[in-house]
């Protein structure tokens, strides 16, 4: 399947070299702090547990008479956990499904209309099982009802120097929460971007509400380029997780005021980074051969007894095939409460979701036999 995720490197879509432009900025000054120097960062105790990824069972999507392009690899998990939600990159429609794979019912096409997509950049349900996408070339969040039915179209950003930053994408009890750079801090200096709050919230008639969290300062003097924010709202606990796609280190934020109340990570045995700056205006050849065999955080996700930290290293066959058999897939897992690093897991797959401490992992991507394993962790 060759195919690369929105959060995975080296893109080259139109789209994204605009996010190049905006938010990876030139890394001209080579790394001068270990991690272990900044401010409030604590560095996790490892307390090691016995923990298992254990199978519960395995479904692939039914096709019938559909023919499905190209399924993005990951995808939303309705809080109910009864319907899924797929993007076809080809067809530029949103695929829903419920829980065995059963398609109910497809939304949209490309096309710049109401219910139609120019380029689906992150979605999510709420807890009333509405569908709100993000379609970033329109600068639109659009709201489905849980029939498909379209509700209402939002148009974000465009008084306000903000941009989207990344995939993720969280609504729940009427505001929405997407992530963002703040223009302002568009510079040369890398410290100057690390400023940047990095969530933005909006209520469903598309006002800007408040900016919350801000972004590592790590990232900073990070050797890879990548700085899109990467994050999880656990809604019982009015608590932000977050971390970047160049960072293995974890902050923690309180939803309300968005003050930061935790700054911790732990380098994963398989956890590794680049020893030289890896620019974004190199060329596409070099920036492969700098970054083969190196790792790329594509998630943070939380259960209810764990934090999860998921990274995926790349392979010189990944670069020339973009198959994900040829990559490989690691967690981090951290206690809830200690913060403590309690097991370090070799995934057998891909993770694209996790929802109610139910691990979602993409087993085989082919369009005509897309399959998707349940696991829980015991």
């Amino acid at each position: 399947m060759k195919y690369i995720s929105y959060s995975s490197p080296r893109i080259n879509s139109s789209s994204m070299r605009t996010l190049l432009f905006l938010f990876i900025l030139p890394f001209s000054i080579s790394c001068s702090f270990q991690p272990e120097e900044y401010e409030d960062y604590i560095v996790s105790e490892k307390n090691i547990r016995s923990i298992e990824l254990n199978k519960i069972r395995s479904f692939t999507i039914k096709t019938g008479d559909r023919i499905i392009g190209d399924l993005l690899t990951h995808f939303a998990v309705s809080k109910d956990g009864q319907r899924m939600a797929f993007y076809d990159i080809l067809s530029s429609h949103m695929l829903i499904t419920d829980n065995q794979g059963h398609i109910l019912y497809s939304i949209g096409k490309k096309g710049k209309g109401p219910q139609e997509f120019v380029q689906v950049r992150g979605w999510n349900f709420d807890e009333q099982d509405n569908l709100i996408i993000f379609d970033e070339a329109q600068r639109q969040l659009k709201i489905f009802k849980p029939d498909g039915q379209l509700r209402k179209i939002l148009k974000i950003f465009d008084d306000r120097p903000l941009a989207e930053a990344s995939p993720s994408l969280f609504a729940y009890n009427g505001l929405i929460y997407l992530s963002t750079f703040q223009l302002k801090y568009a510079s040369m200096d890398r410290e100057n971007v690390a400023k940047s709050q990095m969530i933005a919230v909006f209520d469903y008639k598309g006002n800007f509400k408040k900016l919350l969290g801000r972004y590592d300062p790590y990232t900073a003097d990070a050797t890879y380029y990548g700085t899109a924010p990467i994050f999880v709202i656990d809604f019982v606990r009015h608590t932000i997780y977050a971390t970047h796609d160049n960072s293995y280190r974890i902050q923690v934020f309180n939803l309300q005021t968005g003050s930061r109340t935790a700054y911790f990570g732990y380098r994963h045995s398989q956890y590794k980074e680049s020893e030289e700056v890896v620019e974004y205006y190199y060329p596409k050849a070099k920036i492969i051969r700098m970054t083969q065999n190196l790792s790329f955080p594509d998630g943070i996700f939380i259960t209810s007894n764990y934090i999860l930290f998921y990274f995926e290293n790349l392979s010189p066959k990944w670069d020339q095939t973009y198959d994900i058999r040829y990559k490989d897939y690691y967690l981090t897992i951290y206690d809830k409460e200690s913060r403590d690093v309690v097991a370090e897991l070799k995934l057998p797959y891909l993770l694209a979701a996790v929802h109610a401490d139910k691990l979602y992992l993409i087993e085989n991507d082919n369009p005509a036999s897309y399959t998707i394993g349940v696991y829980e962790l015991e």
